[in-house]
């Protein structure tokens, strides 16, 4: 069909439509950079909440608009060692700007991949536990003395290097142990199979409950674990949603998930931090969080 505008100009239906629907994603897009860049991110999450928009949204919002900025920073951190190497250039040149970006994309990738595990350490998702070949549901005799006992662990990476090699360990519990080695040597390995985020074979208890599906939920609400890489367990908008997220995949209702962020600040003394973002804090504030 043909329309006749005011103007005189005659257009199809479908060329209109087209037009409309391009008119509108602008003003669309631009309304939303505009409310961003005037508004306090957490202030825009907290009242898209008080409209009731679904708070898995509201928490995919916040996920991704810190791991849009966590990739800044990896290009700034890029780009600073590039200028380093080539200090003729301030921006990568031309035939260097295919290797660039491909290398952040390979790092965003692997960040990613560390935000996951730091996420699914805190309860979320739903893992299938593939990791213990053992049929065993718990231990017996003075190994129950142990709060964690690893029998004969093996890990495999998909590319077939060996990780772990046939391992075992006993600590008993209010043992304090260092885990010391070289690069390489399997020490981070070894931390995430504990987690169950590492397939592999052989047996591991914690606090008496073998490590398979049934148990994993349990086994992580005793087993933490801190990545080397603050910015890779900071994946909230800011502190509170960060600290919260943990209680809130335990399924407590939102009062006492409140009342234990508010004493885990306490007892860390980092209230001061409780409404800030992850952007705007130094390594040393990053870490204390």
């Amino acid at each position: 069909e043909e329309v006749i505008l005011a103007s005189g100009v005659v257009v199809t239906t479908g060329v209109l439509a087209f037009f409309v629907l391009h008119v509108r994603t602008i003003l669309s897009v631009s309304a939303v950079l505009l409310l961003v860049s005037t508004t306090k991110f957490s202030d825009l999450t907290k009242q898209l909440g008080r409209m009731h928009v679904p708070i898995f949204m509201i928490h995919l919002m916040e996920m991704i608009y810190r791991y849009i900025s966590v990739l800044v920073e990896e290009a700034s951190v890029m780009m600073t060692a590039y200028r380093l190497r080539n200090p003729q250039y301030k921006y990568p040149h031309i035939k260097h700007m295919g290797t660039f970006v491909g290398h952040l994309f390979l790092r965003s990738m692997d960040r990613a991949e560390r935000i996951y595990c730091a996420m699914k350490c805190r309860g979320y998702g739903k893992d299938v536990m593939k990791n213990t070949k053992s049929t065993e549901s718990t231990e017996s005799g003075d190994s129950m003395k142990d709060m964690l006992k690893i029998e004969n662990l093996t890990v495999k990476y998909p590319d077939g290097k060996l990780a772990v090699d046939n391992f075992s360990l006993s600590v008993e519990s209010g043992k304090k142990v260092a885990l010391v080695g070289a690069n390489g040597a399997g020490k981070s390995t070894l931390m995430l199979a504990i987690e169950g985020l590492l397939e592999g074979e052989g047996s591991i208890f914690v606090d008496g409950m073998v490590l398979n599906k049934e148990n994993l939920a349990d086994i992580r609400q005793r087993v933490g674990m801190v990545f080397q890489n603050p910015d890779d367990q900071l994946f909230m908008a800011n502190i509170y949603d960060d600290i919260a997220f943990g209680p809130r995949n335990m399924g407590l209702d939102e009062e006492s998930v409140r009342y234990r962020v508010k004493d885990r600040l306490k007892l860390l003394g980092i209230s001061n931090l409780r409404d800030k973002t992850a952007l705007k804090m130094s390594g040393g504030e990053k870490r204390m969080a």
